[in-house]
C-alpha cells in the first residue's frame, strides 16, 4: 500500500526534463538499458537538454562492481555528463524527485511490481517500463525493448505533464488506507 497523503503531485514543484529511476543498483535492475536510452535520446535529439537521475545504492560487493561498470559504461556511451548518481533517498527527498521528474523509467527484470513505480505514479509521474510486468497498470507505458521506449520518453521529457490516470489507478489499487480497511475487515471476519 502507498500512503497517498505523502506521495502526491505538487503543483508548486515544477516538472523538469528529468528521467528518474529508483532502486537498488544491481544487474537485475538493468541500468545498462537506462543508459542506452539516455544515449539514444541524446543521439536522436542532440539539442534536448535533460538529466537522468539514478536513485539507489549497491548493497553487495558484486553490486558495487556493477555500479562501477555502469558508471564506466555511461562514460563510454557519452552520457556520464547528464547522469546524476544520487545514492539512496528516502522520505521527502524521494517524493520531491518523483514530483520533479518528467518521466520515471524502469528496465527492472525482477518480474514483480516495484513499489517505487507505484510511488512515482502516485506523484503523477508517467512511467515507461521495459517488459510486460506493468502492462495492466494504468499510467505505465510498457515496451519490449529499449529502442521502443526512447520515443515515448523523448515526448514525455518535452511535455512534462503529470498524469492523473496513474494516480487514479494507485488510488484504486494500491491505496494504503484501503488496504488497511480490507485487512481489518478480514481480521474481523476471522474473529481476531
Amino acid at each position: 500500500g502507498i500512503n497517498l497523503d505523502f506521495f502526491h503531485p505538487d503543483a508548486t514543484v515544477p516538472r523538469e526534463p528529468i528521467l528518474l529511476t529508483v532502486g537498488r543498483i544491481t544487474p537485475r535492475k538493468d541500468l545498462k538499458t537506462v543508459i542506452d536510452i539516455c544515449a539514444s535520446v541524446r543521439s536522436k535529439n542532440p539539442e534536448r537538454v535533460f538529466r537522468a537521475v539514478i536513485v539507489g545504492e549497491p548493497r553487495t560487493e558484486s553490486d558495487k562492481a556493477y555500479a562501477e561498470e555502469m558508471r564506466a559504461y555511461a562514460h563510454t556511451r557519452g552520457v556520464d555528463d547528464c547522469i546524476e548518481w544520487m545514492g539512496a533517498l528516502l522520505g521527502e527527498a524521494l517524493r520531491k524527485r518523483n514530483q520533479q521528474a518528467a518521466v520515471f523509467v524502469t528496465a527492472s527484470q525482477s518480474g514483480s511490481l516495484d513499489k517505487v513505480v507505484v510511488e512515482s505514479l502516485a506523484c503523477g509521474t508517467p512511467v515507461v517500463a521495459k517488459g510486460r510486468t506493468y502492462a495492466q497498470v494504468v499510467g505505465v507505458s510498457s515496451f519490449d525493448n529499449g529502442e521502443d521506449m526512447v520515443e515515448e520518453i523523448s515526448a514525455l521529457l518535452v511535455d512534462k505533464t503529470p498524469t492523473q490516470t496513474g494516480r487514479r489507478w494507485v488510488e484504486e489499487h494500491a491505496n494504503l488506507d484501503r488496504l488497511l480497511e480490507r485487512i481489518r475487515a478480514h481480521m474481523t471476519l476471522l474473529g481476531a
